[in-house]
C-alpha cells in the first residue's frame, strides 16, 4: 500500500499514517492476516522518525485492528477473537439443557434439537454490525437504497449480549470486525463487506481550487476520516468544516457559503432538501460488496 504524507496539512503525521492504514483495511487492500511493513523500513521510506510509525501501530493495536507477534511483526487482526463459548451464552445454554432434562428429554433429543437450531436459516434481510451505531446506519442506508432489502443495525456489543439478533439474517461486517461475529455467524450468513474509498481529490469538482469544503455526516467517525483524508491531499487554500447531521443550525450556517459539500447516504437527502449546491453524495460500500449481499439474499430466496 502507498501512504502519502502532507507535512503542512495541520494533521499530525502519526494520524495521517494511522488513518491511511485503516482505510486500506476497510477497502480490502490490506486483507486479514496481512503483515505491515517493519517500523524502520517504513520510517526510512516515508522519511519520518521510527517513533512516529511505532505510535501509529500502537494506536491500531489498542483499537484491536492489528496484533503484534513477538519476533515476527505486526499483522492485520488475523485470528478470531471468539475462541470459546462466551460465559453468558454458556450460562444460558446450561440452563436450557437442565430445563430440557427436567422435562424428561434424553441427551439424544436435546443434541438433535440443538443441531436443528444451529442450522443456518434463510436470510429474511440484512443485519449490519459495527462498533458505531451511527456508522452502521450510514452503511444500512446505502444497502437499503441499492438493494431494497430490509436492513437492521446492531453494534458489536449488542450482538455479544444478544446473538439471536443475527438469526435469519445476512450478517454484514467490515473485515477487521470479523473475529467478533464469527461466533454467531451460524445463526445467519456472514458477508464481509469492504469500502470504496475514493481519492479525496476526485470529490472536488473541476475548476474549484480553493474555498470552503463542508462535510456533513451522521457519524463522528466518518467526519474524523474525512477531515484527515481531505487535509492530507488538499492545499491550504481550502478550509474544511465538518458538522454532525444532528447539528442542523451549524451546518445550515455553512451551507450557502460552501464551495463543495460532501455528505454520507443518511445526510445527503436532508442537505439536498435544504438547498445544498455542488453536493457530493459519498457512497462507501464497494460494488463487489453490494454484489455479495445481493447474491446472499438471492441464494436464500431459491432455497
Amino acid at each position: 500500500m502507498q501512504v502519502r504524507i502532507r507535512r503542512n496539512s495541520g494533521v499530525p503525521v502519526k494520524d495521517q499514517i494511522r488513518a491511511q492504514i485503516e482505510m486500506a483495511m476497510l477497502s480490502g487492500e490490506l486483507p486479514r492476516g496481512s503483515r505491515l511493513p517493519p517500523i524502520r523500513t517504513w520510517a526510512r521510506k516515508l522519511k519520518v522518525h521510527a517513533n512516529t510509525i511505532s505510535a501509529a501501530y500502537r494506536e491500531l493495536g489498542a483499537s484491536g485492528h492489528v496484533v503484534v507477534r513477538s519476533g515476527s511483526g505486526v499483522y492485520v487482526e488475523p485470528r478470531p477473537r471468539r475462541t470459546a463459548l462466551q460465559p453468558t451464552v454458556a450460562s444460558k445454554l446450561r440452563e436450557a439443557v437442565e430445563e430440557a432434562l427436567a422435562t424428561g428429554l434424553g441427551k439424544e433429543d436435546i443434541l438433535a434439537a440443538v443441531a436443528r437450531f444451529a442450522e443456518p436459516q434463510n436470510p429474511l434481510g440484512i443485519l449490519v454490525v459495527d462498533p458505531s451505531s451511527e456508522m452502521g446506519a450510514v452503511y444500512a442506508s446505502e444497502i437499503r437504497e441499492a438493494l431494497g432489502a430490509e436492513v437492521r443495525v446492531a453494534t458489536l456489543d449488542e450482538l455479544d449480549l444478544n446473538p439471536k439478533l443475527a438469526a435469519g439474517l445476512v450478517v454484514a461486517v467490515l473485515p477487521y470486525h470479523v473475529g467478533r461475529v464469527e461466533g454467531v455467524a451460524a445463526l445467519g450468513r456472514l458477508v464481509v463487506f469492504t469500502l470504496r474509498l475514493p481519492d479525496p481529490e476526485t470529490m472536488i469538482p473541476p475548476g474549484i481550487s480553493s474555498g470552503v469544503v463542508l462535510v456533513v455526516s451522521e457519524s463522528p467517525l466518518f467526519l474524523s476520516f474525512a477531515r484527515v483524508s481531505l487535509k492530507s491531499v488538499l492545499s491550504t487554500d481550502f478550509e474544511i468544516q465538518t458538522c454532525l447531521l444532528e447539528n442542523e443550525k451549524q451546518w445550515r450556517r455553512f451551507l450557502g457559503a460552501s464551495d463543495v459539500i460532501i455528505a454520507d447516504a443518511v445526510s445527503a437527502p436532508r442537505l439536498s432538501a435544504a438547498g445544498a449546491r455542488t453536493l457530493t453524495r459519498l457512497r462507501l460500500l464497494s460494488d463487489d460488496s453490494m454484489a455479495l449481499l445481493k447474491d446472499a439474499l438471492r441464494t436464500a430466496a431459491r432455497v
